[in-house]
């Protein structure tokens, strides 16, 4: 509640020449003092897991209530856990139509988190490619099985022979050139899903040949290739667009999960590749290809002629990356249509968050280009990567959702996290020791008000990302493909020796502040070079660029490079491009290219000829925009104040701060902005400029009309003394 909603200080030179005789003028100032700041620009994000109980009676209308009371949230999603079903509308319809209504009385805006569409036919389900090998014998004829493996929580239901092959193999994955032969029709197929033998009789003539053998599993689970699984997503939100839901969203959403490698023996392969009919008509459309010979392709090529091993490889993981993105971009689609164009786009697609592990196989590592306005990640993934994500897309603070079974770690990673430009996304109200803590708790509730009330205060100081000047581009492609070099075949079938997250991170501690960013991001034209031949990207504009493993980029993302380092760009180079997406030749662009960087080979020695300084604030943040951020969690949980000294130009502004100070100060040594937990007193340079009676939350900003200041108290317990 505001106390005085426009109270004007200003203060006469006589006052001043009492208190400061140091200054020579006065500016005036509207204060204005209010018992508790408002929430601005970015919602306070919290999840609710919805369970059996909470459904009973009027249980969850009575939670509501005691949440809006106890926690900070202005939007909580709901999530269906326990056997808790979104897509049975008879009964979650009355419920959501009247938990929306009471929480719109609250001030709170509730979000809907979709699962994965639970209808399927066989048509339209996902399936996955197992394969094995196996020799004809003296009469051209051979058995041989194949069985479900490496997919978690899901039912496979049938098993059908897709293709067979024979041929001369003289290699560990060449042929002789003229000895293929398609044998399908020479196998019979035996047994039910679990037991599978497939009998082959290829004739006299291959004896001795080697068979390549591909079956499909079908599993209980929709493509996301198909129009019918779009369309079940499409009927869960129409049924309660009658409700006003201010938020949708996926979670972690992808393909059916595959076993991580800690499910895994140390010796275990995954060799499987999802497929389905709708997955190969997109292939057919997108690179007019045949997919079950490129299946093949992907293993076997003639010898001395790869070309088309390398687009099939190539062709199958892009499409198969992109396959969760059709789906987030259709519920996208879907959202802003049925509830508006200003509803909340959720939520994160990191999932293992590595690179080198499952994560392809399960999100496609789509982290980047969801269809979002705010980035989402979660847990503990690298901050340089929550740059890069923040960074693509439009607005200026990102979300990362997040749980800890201790509280302390819990707390200070989320207070933290917003020097970077980074807010919490808290797992989860009502979560009985699943996860992490349940943020309802009388234990918990109390210090997550903390952080958020400095999260408020950052809404509206309004800073944004930190100041990363180096661009680090990842490439896609060559994690996605470790041909030819089998040294670099991991255990995911992808090329495990990259390292991309340990590279930046290794930056990070260096102090070179960089947002890690793919080579999608140039492919789909949000990572642009500007008037300047400088890489940019909504409105971030970056100074130097790393560029990891450029090995079969695409032509659009080779172009990029080349212009960028003939107009003068920095760059250091990571890895040699012999081919490009398409097979083509690329040793002349790579000759170009390292010639004109500044190293070929990455090392902390080599970053810092990009020319880039190393971020100073030890203790803090520098923001792109030229603020400086500091946290200090001991001082929030145990209420106290504890002392912050900030370097600005060839100036030093010290003071005590509970929580949180964000500074902003202009080319003369102005203050432009400041926001402040616990704030009394500014010093510049040991002189104080500006001073209220008592420690209070503050927020300082210079708009049109000039200087404002809001004080989360009274005028007469923390009045403006005096400022400069």
């Amino acid at each position: 509640m505001v106390l005085l909603r426009y109270a004007k200080a200003l203060l006469s030179c006589l006052i001043f020449c009492s208190i400061l005789p140091v200054f020579a003028t006065v500016q005036e100032m509207e204060v204005i003092y209010t018992s508790e700041l408002a929430n601005t620009r970015h919602p306070l994000v919290g999840y609710w897991f919805i369970t059996p109980e909470t459904l009973e009676g009027d249980v969850y209308l009575k939670q509501l209530e005691e949440y809006a009371r106890t926690t900070p949230y202005t939007l909580i999603f709901l999530t269906a856990r326990n056997g808790v079903d979104f897509y049975d509308v008879e009964t979650m319809h009355p419920v959501f139509e009247r938990l929306v209504a009471k929480a719109d009385s609250l001030n709170i805006g509730i979000g809907l988190q979709v699962w994965h569409a639970r209808n399927y036919t066989e048509e339209n389900c996902s399936r996955t490619i197992v394969e094995t090998e196996t020799r004809l014998n003296a009469n051209g004829t051979a058995v041989c099985s194949n069985k479900p493996h490496h997919v978690r929580t899901v039912k496979p239901f049938k098993q059908e022979l897709l293709r067979a092959y024979a041929f001369q193999k003289c290699g560990t994955d060449t042929y002789k050139p003229g000895s293929l032969h398609e044998i399908t029709r020479c196998c019979v197929q035996k047994g039910d899903v679990d037991r599978f033998q497939i009998e082959i009789n290829a004739g006299e003539e291959l004896a001795g040949y080697d068979v390549y053998v591909m079956s499909e599993i079908y599993y209980e689970w929709p493509t996301l290739f198909a129009d019918y699984t779009l369309d079940s997503y499409y009927r869960v939100l129409k049924a309660y667009s009658d409700i006003p839901f201010k938020g949708i969203g996926f979670d972690e959403f992808g393909y059916m999960a595959v076993q991580p490698g800690f499910m895994m023996k140390d010796d275990e392969t995954f060799r499987i590749r999802h497929y389905s009919l709708a997955m190969k008509e997109q292939y057919r459309h997108q690179y007019n290809r045949n997919l079950d010979e490129d299946l093949f392709q992907m293993r076997y090529s003639p010898e001395g002629n790869d070309t088309e091993k390398i687009k099939a490889k190539n062709f199958y993981m892009d499409v198969m990356r992109h396959g969760p993105l059709r789906a987030e971009r259709a519920l996208a689609r879907f959202a802003k249509k049925l509830y508006g164009t200003d509803v909340f786009l959720g939520l994160h697609n990191t999932f293992h968050n590595a690179f080198d592990e499952d994560e392809i196989w399960s999100t496609g590592i789509n982290w980047w280009t969801l269809p979002r306005d705010y980035g989402h990640s979660d847990e503990n993934i690298a901050t340089a990567i929550q740059m890069g994500i923040g960074m693509a897309n439009t607005q200026n603070v990102m979300y990362n959702m997040y749980y800890h079974r201790n509280l302390d770690i819990f707390a200070s990673k989320a207070l933290t996290d917003l020097q970077y430009g980074i807010r919490t996304h808290y797992h989860a109200i009502n979560d009985k020791g699943a996860w992490g803590v349940s943020l309802e708790s009388s234990e918990v509730a109390p210090t997550i008000w903390k952080v958020e009330r400095m999260a408020k205060l950052l809404n509206h100081f309004n800073a944004t990302y930190a100041d990363c000047r180096i661009l680090v581009i990842a490439g896609m492609e060559a994690l996605a493909n470790w041909y030819p070099d089998y040294g670099k075949r991991g255990r995911y079938d992808i090329n495990n020796t990259l390292q991309f997250q340990e590279k930046v991170q290794e930056m990070w501690k260096a102090g070179y502040l960089n947002a890690l960013v793919p080579t999608d991001l140039i492919e789909n034209d949000v990572l642009t070079l500007n008037h300047e031949y400088k890489p940019m990207m909504n409105g971030h504009v970056f100074e130097a660029v790393v560029l990891l493993n450029p090995q079969y980029i695409k032509p659009k993302t080779a172009d990029f490079i080349r212009r960028y380092v003939n107009a003068g760009g920095k760059l250091l180079l990571e890895g040699e491009a012999q081919n490009d997406f398409y097979a083509n030749d690329l040793s002349e662009w790579q000759k170009e290219v390292a010639g004109k960087a500044v190293a070929t080979r990455f090392s902390l020695e080599n970053v810092a000829k990009l020319g880039i300084l190393p971020n100073g604030y030890v203790e803090g943040n520098r923001c792109a925009d030229g603020a400086v951020v500091v946290t200090d969690y001991l001082s929030l949980k145990n209420d106290s104040r504890t002392e912050f000294s900030i370097r600005v130009g060839n100036h030093v502004y010290t003071g005590k701060y509970q929580g949180m100070v964000a500074l902003d100060i202009d080319e003369t040594g102005t203050i432009k902005r400041l926001a402040c937990g616990a704030f009394d007193e500014l010093f510049r340079d040991g002189k104080s400029i500006l001073k209220i009676k008592s420690p209070a939350d503050i927020v300082l900003v210079t708009d049109k009309q000039g200087l404002k200041m809001t004080v989360v108290g009274s005028e007469k317990k923390n009045k403006l003394i005096y400022h400069e």
